[in-house]
């Protein structure tokens, strides 16, 4: 969605870097690929959070300064813009990104007319149900790297440790699934690999609501339109 690295991509980049010289990179890269088959598990393959997870334990990243590279960027694309007029208009966003991107692009588009946009980043910060009324807010599930200027790092979760002890936590889980029951559910620029917190609230909350889910091609062929039962 962004002028940022994908997240395979960002992986990708961080292995060529800490791939020792005597061991083949070809090798090393290979576990960023997927299986040949049709259906596959997330762990079949070297997920993000494992990746930082090991950077913490080794010792070569204990503070994640690998993900600097995220907040420091400071371009936001059309998507971004998008997602900044949606809010406004009072669709609810939420986003698994630790980057500032909508924040940015919401400063650009209404910073001079209107406050800053709120930021939830830390469990306590997510009610138990979709609020009827709240100010403009951007909903960020893994947490934000910093907020309006403010170090958040402590709300990041990108670690398997931390993934798995917090689990998005009670607050954030009962948050999106008032948001599946209340609201229609469009999905973009999300792979749905993450098994251990966001796909299992989707697969476990009941609703009448429709979930449309936009699926990103990369080989040019053209798009089409699928049920859930064609799928």
């Amino acid at each position: 969605l962004g002028n940022l690295l994908d997240g395979k991509s960002f992986m990708r980049n961080a292995l060529e870097r800490i791939v020792p010289p005597d061991v083949d990179a070809t090798w090393a890269l290979s576990a960023l690929d997927l299986p040949k088959v049709r259906l596959r598990r997330p762990g079949e393959m070297l997920r993000f959070e494992l990746l930082m997870h090991d950077l913490v334990q080794t010792g070569l990243d204990p503070n994640l300064t690998v993900l600097n590279c995220l907040d420091q960027c400071s371009r936001p694309n059309y998507n971004h813009y998008v997602l900044a007029e949606l809010i406004r208009a009072g669709a609810v966003v939420v986003t698994t990104n630790f980057d500032r991107l909508i924040e940015i692009a919401w400063d650009r588009l209404y910073g001079h007319e209107q406050s800053p946009l709120r930021v939830a980043a830390f469990s306590n910060d997510f009610p138990a149900s979709l609020p009827d009324h709240c100010p403009p807010t951007l909903w960020k599930l893994h947490g934000s790297l910093s907020i309006d200027g403010r170090d958040t790092r402590d709300s990041v979760q990108a670690t398997m440790a931390s993934v798995l002890s917090a689990s998005m936590g009670v607050r954030k889980t009962a948050f999106l699934s008032s948001v599946i029951r209340h609201r229609d559910l469009l999905v973009i620029g999300y792979s749905g690999w993450d098994d251990l917190d966001i796909v299992p609230v989707l697969g476990n909350t009941g609703t009448t609501r429709r979930l449309i889910w936009i699926d990103h091609f990369t080989n040019g062929g053209p798009g089409r339109v699928q049920n859930a039962s064609e799928i």
